[in-house]
């Protein structure tokens, strides 16, 4: 057990140094994962980031587009998770980016607002609502892949 402890706490150390060091270079908050997304997304999009009080949108493109950025971490046979909570639709896109349980850019897809409302769900908890990223949400007609550019974006740079 103690062994066990002291690589734990070794691991614990490390995550939290290379979560101070992601926050310090691209100006995040605890989020690291919806931050980094937000940072590709901004990168891919030219957008500009909206202040951390802005709750309807995260980044702003030029000509007015406003994004809202939703992220998770999925794991082979199990890309069906639920989006943090949507409590506004005031944005424009949709924007998700999905990881794989390495980190790795699984995928980022791209849909209208309204569209993406025919996905959600009530959830009277959160006070707001959910959408799943099931396969019929990811391949759905109206939905955008824009992985292929993500990654050749990551790989250039």
């Amino acid at each position: 057990m103690a062994q066990k402890l002291k690589t734990v706490q070794k691991a614990w150390i490390e995550h939290i140094k290379a979560s101070n060091r992601i926050k310090k270079l691209i100006r995040g908050t605890s989020n690291i994962m919806g931050d980094y997304s937000e940072f590709l997304i901004r990168k891919l999009y030219k957008a500009e980031k909206m202040p951390n009080s802005n709750k309807s949108f995260d980044l702003k493109c030029e000509d007015g587009t406003r994004i809202q950025v939703k992220s998770r971490q999925v794991s082979i046979g199990k890309t069906d998770k639920s989006l943090n909570v949507f409590r506004s639709w005031d944005f424009d896109l949709l924007v998700v980016v999905l990881f794989w349980d390495d980190g790795s850019l699984y995928k980022v897809i791209e849909m209208k607002a309204d569209d993406a409302k025919t996905f959600r769900t009530p959830n009277k908890h959160q006070n707001g609502f959910i959408i799943h990223t099931s396969k019929e949400f990811l391949e759905c007609r109206e939905a955008n892949d824009r992985t292929a550019e993500m990654k050749k974006m990551i790989d250039e740079e």
